[in-house]
């Protein structure tokens, strides 16, 4: 028995069964897939994104140091030496609060060793701090000792900071370009298989009608 030696109701009710399971597979398919798109644009918006931008806050927090350490050094009064040391303070909370925000976003084993590396390199840095301010108070203007201070410890160990909060920068950058590629490759497949289902759905209408 073929399918025109049906009779036609038998042959519309079979093929509105056929054509109702591939909507409802269609639309679980596409539900699914969006679910999946959806995941990867929230990881960009509200991890990657985010961790972007408190490491970039805290880049320019330490950056914002680093120049109140060079005021610091050039200053030959109290009141100088003492706008210095509270901007230095004032920025040192600025980064303590951009790093805290970062730290809440890392949730894998893969991301931790960049946050330790920067937390590491951020306590070499502070503890080497100290000495710095310490000579720059000392001393009677720019001299060998205070450019030695300026150039030696302190130096090395921000330059070890802003390297490890780069290469997470980094790390971030690659992350977020991950997930958006993940996002369009799904949208892509899912284009092209809910154009198939449909082009099914319709041939076997005009087959069965």
């Amino acid at each position: 028995m073929t399918l025109t030696n049906l009779k036609i109701s038998v042959r519309l009710a079979l093929g509105f069964a056929i054509v109702l399971a591939l909507s409802v597979i269609i639309g679980a398919f596409s539900i699914n897939r969006i679910a999946v798109v959806n995941e990867a644009t929230k990881d960009v918006a509200t991890n990657w994104l985010v961790a972007t931008r408190a490491l970039s806050a805290y880049h320019a927090a330490i950056s914002d140091i680093r120049r109140a350490e060079a005021l610091h050094a050039m200053a030959n009064k109290e009141e100088q030496f003492a706008q210095a040391e509270k901007r230095i303070a004032d920025d040192r909370e600025k980064a303590a609060k951009a790093l805290r925000e970062y730290a809440a976003t890392v949730s894998t084993a893969e991301e931790r060793p960049y946050l330790e590396a920067i937390q590491a390199a951020e306590q070499h840095y502070f503890a080497a701090q100290p000495e710095l301010l310490k000579v720059s108070r000392a001393s009677d203007g720019v001299n060998d000792a205070l450019r030695d201070a300026y150039n030696g410890t302190t130096a090395k160990s921000l330059n070890e900071l802003l390297t490890a909060v780069e290469k997470d920068i980094e790390f971030q950058k690659v992350g977020a370009d991950h997930s958006y590629q993940i996002s369009q490759d799904v949208y892509a497949s899912t284009r092209i298989a809910v154009i198939v289902l449909l082009i099914v759905s319709v041939a076997i209408g005009a087959l069965l009608a």
